[in-house]
């Protein structure tokens, strides 16, 4: 049988709190930003340096929520990704 949507929501948000990552880490700064990811998602020390080397500003089509662990339009139908899933990708490359 189906959840209900409410029900639906609700184990979803659990689910993505309860591990610390989407949308929850944020900043209105990009240091903000990269400072919640590590404190929050627990990301490797190199690839938080990575990110601070990057300001996700520069390609958004605003600056406006720039810094929001969200994707952003960039423009021609396209988005960046949410920076908790940039962090994830190199977390993973981090070794090579």
């Amino acid at each position: 049988r189906l959840m209900r949507a409410p029900t639906a929501l609700v184990f979803f948000l659990v689910l993505t709190i309860g591990r610390g990552q989407a949308w929850i880490s944020g900043g209105r700064t990009a240091a903000d930003l990269v400072n919640n990811l590590e404190m929050k998602t627990g990301i490797p020390r190199q690839v938080a340096e990575a990110l601070r080397r990057v300001d996700r500003a520069n390609y958004c089509r605003s600056s406006r929520g720039a810094y929001d662990d969200r994707p952003q339009s960039i423009g021609f139908g396209a988005t960046i990704s949410a920076p908790h899933m940039h962090a994830h990708a190199l977390s993973i490359l981090e070794p090579w």
